[in-house]
């Protein structure tokens, strides 16, 4: 069997049953498109054939537009009688030919396009007589369309087998193939427009259905028809842009290849429920899957069913809308609604909003439109309570509260802003809470005020705390100002103790030293040896005041150490030289490496004398007589530290009295304390001096056998690079006077008024008295004296109003050197002392040296 032979026999039955003028079938062979023709110009039966091979787009012999349509769809075209005014009459084809009864129809086999036939008749039949009348020729009708669709299956199954190389199928199997009329088998979808009366190209009919088509054809959704087994029999041009699949590649395929698995049982549900109804369905949202493998959510419209002439439902109808982006929208809506949800309904505070209309600027119209359901859980109410008018929330804030929350949200719906507060509000037990609310004004895209929004969280155990701390500051400012009145009385007793104890030391260690002096004439042996004891004891119990002021200033935090540059060998030497004659009297052996390391070290010279001199006056004290004290000095480059070592081979400390060695007034045995004298706070003033100095202390000691004091020290750059060598000036300097220099002594207590005025007249000055400031200044006034002697505390005036008066005086009376003297020594008082004006300070016991050697400093200043 050959092509040829399909043709002849397809054209013989064409021929037989049809009247036909015109026949042209298109084949598409598997390597080029090729076109084949076959023409008939005999009346009423296809006599004339011929063959050629003519490419598609060169073929003037048929009317393209129509033949692409039906390759395209896959479907049949038919027109009776058409008309000038049909659409299709501008076809170059239908111009020159003028055909009337038009049939086009796909040759298909197993959902394959072969080609394409057409068939065309004219609208009369001419006689032998050209001038004899035509006869017309009748319509297609719904009969010849069928068998005209069956005979061409039967011979696109042949053609289909030929190219395949098998067997032709028997008049059985075609019969079972092929949807011939007579098969029980539904017919081959196809899309079949049936134009029977095709209106005139200017008629509204034709503009209609011409922007019907438009539509369609461009169309942004995927316009698709159905069978009722659910198989796609048409799907535009929309569809490939969707998927990614060519329409054509599912025609006449399940829905089920595209559908989610998840989405078919609904899907199902929905066409047995449309297959029963007769009737539209609402949009069905489900999932379709992509070419590349991947789903996106589209909604199905099933718009009407479809019907055959016999009214038989044969499919539906509708619309694919890709709604992909709008679903993942609702899934994000969705889900921060939910995260919202979760918030509102855990979050410790209430949420709130308020809907401003009608009218924004009268608060007396708005309403309270949300309010978060933990409302019952905070305040007791339930939410309906406060749903409505404003006035639900306002009527239960507390009245002294009231009336600033109200200025304060008309304030802030008036400038469209945001507002904080905190309030009283009535729960529903009847108590007040305190309430924190924050609130914020929404706008429109024009601008007007339209929700407040905010929430409202309970603060009251926070008020609660807030007003117990104000309490215990309160009460903590009670405390500190007793513990300031406090202070206050002890450093006034200090003072006083300092003032009352040094007032008769001085006399005391005065007369001592004035009379070991030889100030009031010779003194005999056993006379010297009684007063040194006198003078041993009252310097004993200077150091007990002196140690005991420190400690308080320590404790004060008013003792500042004033570090300065100070020489190793001079602070180290002049250390041991304070404890040698007690080393000496108990004949103990005093060591010293005089290994510094380095020069000077950036110290507050007095204090660690103090504490030098405090732990070897300790080794001393505790080390039998013929041992051994040491002195040692280590700096570590690496570490940039410094230590003094003061170790002995005395008596030791036990371990269990270690933890005690640096507490103050403690002795840490009663019996030593017997045997031994001290206060028990050197080594606490030892501890707090290194401590001012960023260093550290530390002991090994072992009973019976010695102990070793260490301090660390950082080292601390020197501040200038010149650093002054120590004066090693042996008192008293010599000053030559003139002639005998004239000394006002500004003084209440007549004791130290006969010492003093006996020492300085001794040393060859003249004294005048003044017993109180008055007296001072109206003595400096007329008396004019080189110098004064003024005592701090005294009737009527002090010295230090004194003084500053003195100062105040532009003659030369204001400008006369003031040494200023007292008793108190407590901190400040050296610093108050030089701020009224003095220009030295010393304080009670005055050690008659020292004194005359300031005296003769500032006398000879005034000679300069």
């Amino acid at each position: 069997m050959s092509q040829r032979f399909i043709f002849q026999t397809l054209l013989q039955t064409l021929s037989t049953d049809f009247d036909i003028d015109r026949c042209v079938v298109i084949t598409r062979t598997r390597d080029t498109e090729t076109v084949w023709r076959i023409s008939v110009q005999s009346e009423h039966q296809l006599q004339s054939q011929s063959y050629a091979q003519i490419p598609l787009t060169s073929f003037a012999g048929i009317p393209q537009v129509m033949l692409k349509t039906v390759l395209g769809c896959q479907g049949a075209i038919v027109i009776n009688d058409l008309t000038d005014h049909h659409p299709f009459r501008g076809d170059p084809y239908w111009q020159s030919r003028s055909p009337r009864h038009l049939l086009c129809l796909p040759l298909t086999y197993d959902k394959q396009l072969l080609g394409a036939i057409y068939i065309e008749k004219q609208s009369s039949t001419p006689g032998d007589d050209p001038a004899a009348p035509h006869t017309p020729i009748p319509p297609w009708s719904n009969s010849q369309i069928r068998l005209i669709k069956g005979i061409c299956c039967q011979a696109a199954i042949s053609l289909k087998h030929l190219e395949a190389g098998t067997p032709q199928p028997t008049a059985h199997e075609v019969a079972i193939q092929g949807p011939s009329i007579k098969s029980s088998e539904p017919l081959t979808p196809t899309w079949t427009i049936p134009v029977r009366h095709l209106p005139c190209p200017n008629s509204e009919e034709f503009h209609a259905a011409r922007t019907f088509q438009q539509l369609v054809e461009n169309a942004n959704d995927v316009i698709f028809m159905i069978t009722i087994d659910g198989r796609f029999s048409y799907l535009s041009p929309k569809f490939q842009d969707m998927v990614g699949f060519a329409p054509q590649d599912y025609i006449n395929k399940s829905f089920t290849h595209l559908t989610h698995p998840d989405d078919l049982p609904r899907m199902y549900r929905m066409l047995k429920l449309q297959l029963l109804k007769r009737q539209q369905n609402n949009e069905f949202e489900f999932r379709l899957r992509r070419q590349d493998g991947s789903y996106f959510w589209a909604a199905a419209n099933n718009s009407a069913p479809l019907e055959d002439e016999y009214g038989n439902l044969i499919g539906f109808q509708g619309i694919i809308r890709d709604i992909n982006t709008r679903k993942l929208a609702e899934q994000a809506l969705q889900q921060a609604q939910a995260r919202l949800h979760f918030l509102v309904a855990t979050t410790p505070a209430i949420i709130h909003s308020i809907s401003l209309k009608p009218d924004a600027r009268d608060p007396g119209t708005h309403q309270i439109s949300f309010i978060s359901e933990n409302v019952e859980a905070i305040l007791g109410y339930q939410t309906s309570q406060f749903m409505g008018s404003l006035s639900n929330w306002a009527k239960r804030i507390h009245p002294q509260d009231r009336h600033h929350i109200f200025r304060l949200y008309c304030n802030t719906i008036r400038n469209q802003g945001e507002c904080q507060a905190e309030y009283r509000l009535r729960n529903n037990l009847g108590t007040y809470q305190w309430l924190y609310s924050a609130m914020k004004v929404l706008v429109d895209a024009n601008g007007v005020a339209i929700e407040a929004v905010g929430y409202t969280a309970d603060i009251t155990p926070r008020r609660l705390a807030e007003d117990r701390l104000i309490k215990t500051n309160e009460q903590l400012q009670i405390s500190n100002s007793e513990l300031a009145r406090a202070t206050r009385l002890k450093d006034e007793f200090l003072a006083n103790m300092s003032h009352e104890l040094r007032t008769p030391l001085n006399a005391i260690l005065g007369i001592s030293e004035a009379v070991l002096d030889e100030v009031y004439g010779p003194l005999s042996g056993q006379y010297r040896k009684s007063l040194k004891i006198i003078e041993q004891s009252g310097q004993h119990l200077l150091e007990l005041i002196n140690d005991i002021l420190d400690l308080a200033k320590i404790e004060a935090n008013k003792l500042a150490i004033k570090p300065s540059n100070t020489s190793l060998k001079y602070l180290c030497e002049s250390s041991l030289s304070f404890v040698r004659q007690t080393a000496i009297n108990k004949v103990i052996q005093l060591k010293h490496d005089g290994n510094y390391g380095e020069d000077y070290i950036y110290v507050d010279e007095r204090r660690m004398r103090q504490v030098l001199i405090n732990l070897l006056s300790n080794a001393v004290k505790f080390t039998p007589g013929g041992g051994c004290v040491e002195l040692n000095t280590q700096y570590d480059a690496i570490t940039k530290r410094f230590q003094f070592q003061i170790k002995d081979n005395g008596i030791g400390i036990a371990p269990d009295d270690l933890p005690q060695l640096f507490q103050p007034f403690i002795q840490i045995d009663s019996n030593l304390s017997r045997q031994f004298s001290g206060t028990g706070l050197g080594l606490t003033l030892v501890k707090r001096i290194v401590n001012l100095h960023n260093g550290t202390i530390s002991v090994e000691s072992t009973e019976n056998s010695g102990s070793c004091f260490t301090v660390e020290l950082p080292i601390t750059p020197l501040r200038n690079p010149e650093v002054p060598q120590p004066s090693l000036e042996v008192w008293p300097p010599k000053v030559i006077h003139r002639e005998a220099p004239l000394i006002l002594l500004a003084e209440d207590n007549a004791m130290n008024i006969e010492i003093l005025t006996d020492y300085l007249n001794a040393q060859g000055y003249q004294v005048l008295i003044a017993q109180n400031g008055l007296e001072a200044i109206e003595i400096n006034c007329s008396k004019q004296p080189q110098l004064i002697l003024m005592d701090i505390q005294m009737p009527q005036m002090d010295g230090l109003e004194a003084t500053r008066q003195i100062r105040r005086d532009p003659s030369a009376c204001g400008q006369v050197p003031i040494i200023a003297l007292t008793a108190l020594a407590m901190p400040g008082d050296a610093d108050r002392c030089l701020k009224a004006g003095a220009n030295d300070y010393l304080a009670k016991p005055v050690k008659l040296k020292q004194l005359a050697t300031i005296v003769d400093q500032h006398l000879a200043a005034c000679y300069c």
